[in-house]
């Protein structure tokens, strides 16, 4: 089901924003234009797209980039072989470790117009530091217009986030340039840190006042605010229409708790800050389309393709990225593909099933919830850090185990022991150095580890 535009909405979508990024030399709307198409081919057309761009990423790779310019040479692979016989495999899988030891050997020595730096929220425990270019950026907002589409979340329609935010203050201008672009495109942001019933009290009265159609949120913060809406019997006096959650994975139960809360569907997505929307879920809710224009995804068990039902690890191939191509990354994620079509008509291959990433909630000294995602968006802004975990040893005991790049500096602490206490009041906090993080029975580090409920 198409979202209701309203007469502003509209008129953003055809006139303004197509002129804003033309004024910006942007071809984001023409992206747009190819992708509502493109995602009705064929899997075959889709295929074939996905194949042209990846020989064309892969020449530009052996070329330029140190790394797979000595692995063609040494395995004496041409690019057209690979091609040819529409198999990855003689493609070595590139995982988080191999980038970080070695970033130099991953970027390419033509640096594409627009690169910028970016980095991983470390949900993982150990933040990512890479970069992208500008024509990687158009096509990952592309795909997140669509993907949120899917569910009503348009630009110029109304839309609210209950998601992270900045840690540290951005400048005057910087501020004031994102406050306007946020009025122009209907999205208001309610930080997610903070999850206390008196806040959550006044995102009731936000919502109220500014009417949203849809909610963004964590998918743990969005548990948390439909459990207290619940229990406090309130209902948004304009109806949403849906709600999209993302960052962690998204249990049955906490669906249905959120679906009772607010009286509408639940869409799950999919991303990651290397790639943004890696898959969506349509209003068939039948699986999550991957993003196959952008990025070829691929299920892995034991180094070979995973059969639709089996869960895998999650290996991605940036089709667009050519400041600092990822070519088959392993990104710590299990997943499974769905053995059926989605009934919409798209033809965009499906997930099944995807594990994700699980950030526990941490408790403050009153009992109130704090977002495990609050560690992760913190601790990647030190390069001093290399890995990190955050347990929950008593209501007023945290640990915060750190894994270092080397000597870890005083004003590292200081800023981690400030910042965390604005947060947690009255919490005792224990920093400590440790050579290894606990993992779990699947081998992934639980970045939180929250107290079991009372």
């Amino acid at each position: 089901m198409l979202p209701r535009h309203s007469f502003y909405s509209a008129l953003w979508k055809k006139v303004l924003e197509p002129a804003y990024e033309f004024s910006r030399g942007k071809q984001l709307p023409r992206i747009e234009r190819f992708i509502s198409k493109s995602q009705y081919f064929t899997k075959d057309q889709l295929e074939d797209l996905q194949w042209e761009k990846l020989a064309v990423l892969l020449e530009h790779a052996k070329s330029n980039v140190p790394f797979y310019s000595r692995f063609f040479k040494q395995n004496g692979l041409g690019v057209e072989d690979i091609c040819r016989s529409r198999n990855l495999e003689p493609l070595p899988i590139i995982t988080r470790q191999e980038l970080m030891a070695n970033p130099e050997d991953f970027i390419s020595s033509k640096t594409p117009a627009g690169t910028y730096k970016k980095a991983t929220g470390g949900s993982s425990g150990e933040p990512l530091r890479f970069l992208v270019c500008g024509q990687s950026d158009q096509w990952r907002v592309a795909m997140s217009r669509r993907g949120y589409g899917w569910a009503g979340a348009v630009n110029g329609r109304r839309h609210m986030l209950l998601w992270g935010g900045d840690i540290y203050a951005k400048p005057f201008l910087a501020k004031l340039k994102h406050s306007l672009h946020q009025n122009l495109i209907r999205q208001k942001h309610f930080i997610n840190v903070d999850l206390s019933p008196e806040r959550l009290k006044h995102l009731c009265k936000l919502i109220d006042r500014y009417r949203p159609e849809v909610l963004i949120c964590f998918t743990t913060s969005a548990e948390i605010f439909a459990q207290y809406v619940l229990d406090a019997g309130w209902r948004p006096g304009h109806p949403l229409e849906a709600v999209i959650v993302g960052a962690e994975k998204l249990y049955d139960t906490q669906r249905a708790t959120i679906e009772t809360a607010f009286g509408c569907k639940v869409f799950e997505s999919y991303g990651s800050r290397e790639f943004m929307l890696i898959a969506m879920e349509c209003d068939q809710h039948e699986g999550l389309h991957v993003s196959s224009e952008n990025l070829m995804v691929e299920i892995v068990n034991r180094g070979k393709p995973a059969p639709p039902g089996q869960s895998g690890q999650v290996v991605i191939t940036d089709l667009h990225n050519y400041a600092q191509p990822f070519i088959r990354y392993q990104n710590d994620d299990l997943a499974a593909w769905s053995a059926k079509d989605c009934s919409c008509g798209r033809k965009l291959p499906l997930l099944n099933s995807i594990e994700g990433r699980v950030l526990d909630i941490i408790r403050r000294v009153d009992g109130q919830p704090l977002t495990g995602a609050f560690f992760p968006h913190l601790l990647k802004e030190f390069p001093a850090i290399r890995r990190f975990q955050v347990v929950q040893k008593k209501r007023d005991v945290l640990e915060v185990r750190l894994i270092p790049n080397g000597e870890l500096d005083a004003y590292t602490i200081d800023q981690i022991e400030k910042q965390t206490l604005k947060v947690l009041p009255g919490m005792k906090l224990e920093i400590v150095q440790v050579e290894k993080l606990e993992t779990n029975q699947s081998g992934k580090t639980r970045v939180t580890i929250g107290l079991p409920p009372d």
